[in-house]
């Protein structure tokens, strides 16, 4: 179970922290503070070299499983479409939402975008392009405030 005490998250006891030496710290921790410890995803994992700092771990998630694991991970009010475009903004680019990749990190699988190796960004970064949809960064605030965690 996932809890808070002075913004800091425990699990089970423990604080979760990442580590300085890698990317996207703050993002992973709020997300962590969303979704919580979750079961692995039944994929292979392989090492994801990332820019800098230590490599990740990523699933290999197969085409035609893609829409059922965003939607069971994707914690938005209004998800976007998996063929919605969307602005990372930390690489500054557009994607196709159908690309994005999900990590393991601490026990949680967490979303990020296809560019996450190269700048970082994750679900949380990302911006609809005008018209697509009313999602915010208020919807994560608002489930992590519901939540009490």
């Amino acid at each position: 179970m996932v809890k808070t005490k002075n913004g800091a998250a425990f699990v089970n006891g423990a604080e979760i922290r990442g580590s300085v030496d890698e990317m996207s710290l703050p993002e992973k921790e709020l997300m962590f503070m969303v979704c919580g410890e979750q079961p692995e995803l039944p994929y292979p994992l392989q090492k994801l070299e990332m820019a800098w700092g230590k490599p990740e771990q990523e699933y290999v998630i197969p085409e035609a499983d893609r829409q059922r694991v965003f939607d069971e991970l994707c914690f938005f009010a209004k998800p976007p479409k998996l063929d919605d475009i969307l602005f990372d903004l930390h690489e500054g680019k557009a994607f196709r939402v159908r690309d994005f990749r999900v990590i393991r990190w601490h026990g949680a699988n967490l979303l990020a975008s296809p560019y996450f190796p190269l700048s970082g960004g994750m679900l949380v970064d990302w911006v609809p392009l005008s018209g697509q949809s009313e999602t915010t960064v208020a919807d994560i605030a608002e489930k992590v405030v519901r939540n009490g965690k």
